[in-house]
C-alpha cells in the first residue's frame, strides 16, 4: 500500500516538474513573440532631417535682369542623410546617380547613357505623390550651367535663378513633398573631400533650403518622402540585375598579406571576386565573418576567390581577431586603416562582388545576414555561369 502510495507520490511530482517547464516555455515563446511582433509593428526611431547650419553666409541678391538671381554660398540648415533602409513607401530620386522616372503601376525606369534602361520594382519603393506632379506642369526646371538652377514659368520667362558654386549637375527632381531637390557632382582628386551634394529648393522662388554633403566613390542612389527625409540607399536592395556596361571599374591597389606577400588589383582579373572589408573592432563583421568563410567552402569552383581587406592599424589585431575566431582565409590584405578614404565606403563591414574584367556586379554595406546572403549565392552563381 505504502508502494503505491510513493509511487503515486513520484509520478505527480514528475507531471507537476513537465507542467513547470512546460509553463516556462510557453511563458518565454509568449515574450519573445511579442518582442517580434513589436519590433516589426514598431517604426525605427530616426533622427532629426537636418540641423540648423550655424555658420550659415548671406547671399546675394540681383534682379538687375528683370527676374531675381540669388548667389548661394551655404543653406540655413544641413541636410543629414539617413542611411538606414525606409521602413515605408518612399519615392526614388535617383539611382546610381541618374534620375528615376516613376512608372504607373509602381517602380522607376533609369536611363543608361548608351540608352539602354534599368527597371526597379522594390516593394519599399513607391510612386511620387500626385500633388508633385502639379510642380512640373506649371513650370520647367533646368541647370543650364555648372551651380545653376533655372525656374521657367508655363508661357516660357524665366522666373528666378539660383547659384550655388561649380558644381557638375546630375539631375533636377521634384520630391514628394512639392520641393525641388538637385544632386552635384562637387568634383576635386582628393578621396577626403565630399564628391556629392544635395541641395533643397523652394520652386516658387528658389530660395536654398537645405544643402547635404557626403562622399560616394561612385553611383549615388537617393529616395525621398514625403516628409523632406533623404535617405542613401544600398543598390543592391533595389536591382536583381545590373547591365554589364554600366558596371563601374574596382579601384587598383596593391597591399601586403597577412601572411606574407602581396596582392594587386591585376590579380582579380579572370576570376569572380568577393571582396569583403572589415576590423577587429566592427561588431557585425564578427557575425558575417564566418558566414562568408563557410561561403567560401560552399563554392566549388577555381575560378571563385574571397578575399578581405583589413581596416585595422597594426596586423597584429586582424592576427588576434581571426585566431580567436578560429578562421583562415586565403586572403588577408592589410590596409592599415587608410582603405576608407581610398574606396569610400560608408562603414563596415563592406562587401563588393567583382566580375572576371574587376568590375563591380554589386555591393553591400552592412551586413543582411540571410537576405545578403542568398543574393551573394544567386549573383556568385549568375557570374561564373557567364
Amino acid at each position: 500500500m505504502s508502494t503505491g502510495i510513493a509511487d503515486a507520490a513520484q509520478g505527480f511530482r514528475r507531471l507537476l516538474r513537465v507542467v513547470f517547464v512546460a509553463s516556462v516555455a510557453i511563458t518565454l515563446i509568449g515574450i519573445v513573440a511579442v518582442f517580434l511582433i513589436s519590433e516589426s509593428a514598431t517604426p525605427i526611431a530616426r533622427g532629426p532631417i537636418s540641423l540648423a547650419n550655424q555658420d550659415v553666409f548671406p547671399s546675394l541678391v540681383d534682379s538687375a535682369s528683370g527676374f531675381v538671381t540669388t548667389t548661394y554660398f551655404s543653406a540655413p540648415e544641413n541636410l543629414l542623410l539617413d542611411t538606414v533602409y525606409p521602413d515605408s513607401p518612399v519615392f526614388l530620386a535617383w539611382l546610381l546617380g541618374r534620375p528615376a522616372i516613376p512608372v504607373p503601376g509602381g517602380g522607376s525606369v533609369v536611363l543608361d547613357e548608351d540608352g539602354s534602361a534599368t527597371f526597379v520594382n522594390e516593394r519599399l519603393v513607391g510612386r511620387r505623390a500626385d500633388d508633385a506632379e502639379v510642380l512640373v506642369a506649371e513650370g520647367v526646371f533646368s541647370s543650364p550651367a555648372p551651380g545653376q538652377v533655372l525656374a521657367m514659368s508655363a508661357s516660357g520667362d524665366t522666373a528666378w535663378l539660383s547659384l550655388i558654386g561649380d558644381h557638375r549637375n546630375l539631375g533636377l527632381v521634384s520630391g514628394p513633398d512639392g520641393l525641388l531637390y538637385a544632386l552635384w557632382e562637387t568634383g576635386g582628386p582628393d578621396l577626403e573631400r565630399p564628391d556629392r551634394r544635395i541641395d533643397v529648393f523652394d520652386p516658387i522662388d528658389g530660395r536654398l533650403l537645405r544643402s547635404g554633403y557626403f562622399h560616394s566613390s561612385g553611383g549615388t542612389s537617393i529616395a525621398l518622402d514625403a516628409t523632406g527625409r533623404v535617405y542613401y540607399l544600398d543598390e543592391w536592395r533595389l536591382l536583381t540585375g545590373q547591365s554589364v556596361r554600366s558596371r563601374r571599374q574596382f579601384a587598383d591597389f596593391e597591399l601586403e598579406l597577412l601572411h606574407g606577400g602581396s596582392i594587386s588589383s591585376a590579380d582579380m582579373l579572370g576570376k569572380v571576386t568577393v571582396v569583403n572589408f572589415w576590423a577587429s573592432w566592427c561588431g557585425p563583421c564578427r557575425e558575417e565573418m564566418p558566414l562568408l568563410a563557410a561561403f567560401e567552402d560552399s563554392v566549388a569552383d577555381e575560378t571563385f576567390q574571397l578575399v578581405t581587406f583589413n581596416e585595422d592599424v597594426g596586423a597584429q589585431a586582424a592576427a588576434r581577431f581571426l585566431t580567436e575566431m578560429n578562421l583562415s582565409f586565403d586572403f588577408v590584405a592589410l590596409g592599415g586603416g587608410r582603405l576608407k578614404s581610398k574606396f569610400g565606403y560608408i562603414g563596415l563591414p563592406h562587401t563588393v562582388l567583382l566580375d572576371r574584367q574587376g568590375r563591380i556586379v554589386f555591393s553591400w554595406t552592412g551586413f543582411g545576414r540571410t537576405e545578403q546572403m542568398r543574393l551573394l549565392g544567386i549573383l556568385v552563381e549568375k557570374e561564373l555561369g557567364g
